[in-house]
């Protein structure tokens, strides 16, 4: 993706997400693109109310568990120290 896209709402309100795709040039030849555009319908949009009182507090839910992404860093971090080891134990000596 050469470039980022656009994410807004159209002129009824629902939410959009506008990407230009597949332009190129190619030996000086400039080929058009297309643009693509996504969209959730009326339909599947759903809107939540809740009340909260002065004394609590609401934290929404995260579609990942926390604890899942905590471990899943701890073993990337691991795996990359362990690779650094093995790299520098496995040089062989200058001559």
């Amino acid at each position: 993706m050469a470039t980022e896209p656009a994410v807004g709402l159209d002129a009824n309100g629902n939410p959009r997400i506008v990407e230009p795709a597949g332009s190129a040039t190619f030996w000086g030849a400039y080929e058009p693109g297309y643009l693509v555009a996504f969209g959730i319908s009326p339909s599947a949009v759903t809107t939540v109310t809740t009340s909260v009182s002065a004394t609590s507090t609401v934290a929404a839910p995260s579609g990942f568990p926390a604890e899942a992404f905590y471990s899943a860093v701890g073993v990337a971090v691991i795996f990359i120290i362990a690779t650094g080891v093995l790299a520098v134990r496995r040089r062989k000596p200058v001559s």
